[in-house]
């Protein structure tokens, strides 16, 4: 487009010739690149326009940039298409074996059915054939209950009659049982007369044994004739024993193993034959007496060896009794209760 400018001769221009300039130079910046450039140059200052430059460098670089990360992203979801192919073959994959699960599944589940009505027809045939011999057990059982209730009334019957035969018996018995008791009455009473006898005769010889200590004191250590022949008399009547000699017997403890001190260690009598005894006489006995007796006895043992320790008394205290039992020592007394056995006890 070719453009007259006519000069004003210096008066303003009017309005309808700036709108013509105007329209000619927005059409010269639209279409003349070079006045474009120009204007630019003439308009712009060097540093706004350095920064445009680096704006349209930056624009150059980002649309690199961007082209190069448009082409990594259209790899990457090239890349992520592959891989949901292959997860959607091996979905595929899975969906088969499902559903071949489910056709076995089926297949088993209508086995099962047909199975379970097998069952159903055998547990019906079963039940009927249950219910059957069920009810000839109820047959069975209903005779088997009426033949035990004749037999019973038959045993009741039996019974009755045996009761009635063991009452007419156990009459019988207590009278039988009456005359024992009656007899056993009559008897007590003569062997009580025959203890009251043996009690005399038993306080004679605890007065002989009290004389006879007497004697022993008066006489200085030798035995009198009458105790000799009580304890002779005494060791056969008690343990089956013979012996010749009996003798008081007096030993010397040096050491003092008896009574803490030296001192003589005395026995009311010893005697022997194939056994050796030493012998206690008290006219009562308690539990410390049978101490010191086996404690003198276990020591005189250590010189004389192996002896049978005898215990004459006529009152022994329970507690007494049980010790010399305990101690191995045969007891020989009349007032005694004793607890546990009485084989070594002659009781007079």
């Amino acid at each position: 487009m070719h453009y007259t400018f006519v000069e004003s001769q210096g008066r303003p221009l009017t309005a309808q010739e700036r709108e013509r300039i105007r329209e000619a130079i927005l059409d010269l910046l639209e279409t003349d690149a070079e006045f474009r450039t120009r204007v630019f140059q003439l308009v712009v200052p060097a540093e706004l326009r350095q920064i445009l430059d680096e704006i349209r460098q930056f624009r150059l670089d980002f649309k690199t940039y961007s082209e190069a990360q448009d082409k990594r992203f259209e790899a990457l979801i090239s890349e992520m298409n592959r891989r949901f192919e292959e997860v959607d073959k091996r979905f595929e994959e899975v969906n088969r074996r499902f559903e071949e699960v489910d056709k076995r599944f089926e297949a088993l589940i209508s086995e099962m059915n047909r199975r379970f009505e097998e069952v159903d027809k055998r547990f019906e045939a079963l039940i009927s054939e249950m219910n059957r011999r069920f009810e000839e057990v109820d047959k069975r059982f209903e005779a088997l209950i009426s033949e035990m209730n004749r037999r019973f009334e038959e045993v009741d019957k039996r019974f009755e009659a045996l009761i009635s035969e063991m009452n007419r018996r156990f009459e019988e018995v207590d009278k039988r049982f009456e005359a024992l008791i009656s007899e056993m009455n009559r008897r007590f009473e003569e062997v009580d007369k025959r203890f009251e006898e043996m009690d005399k005769r038993f306080e004679a010889i605890l007065e002989q044994i009290r004389e006879i200590r007497v004697e022993l004191a008066g006489l200085g250590g030798r035995l009198g004739r009458g105790f000799e022949d009580l304890v002779r008399q005494t060791l056969k009547a008690v343990v089956g024993a013979e012996v010749k000699e009996v003798k008081r017997l007096i030993m010397w403890d040096e050491k003092g193993e008896v009574y803490g001190h030296p001192e003589n260690v005395e026995f009311d009598a010893y005697a022997s034959n194939s056994e050796k005894f030493l012998i206690e006489v008290k006219s009562s006995a308690n539990k410390g007496d049978v101490l010191i007796f086996n404690k003198k006895a276990e020591w005189a043992e250590k010189t004389l060896g192996k002896t049978r320790k005898i215990l004459i008394a006529a009152y022994v205290e329970d507690a007494a009794y049980r010790e010399c039992i305990q101690l191995g020592i045969t007891v020989i007394s009349r007032n005694i209760v004793p607890r546990e056995k009485e084989e070594d006890t002659l009781r007079l």
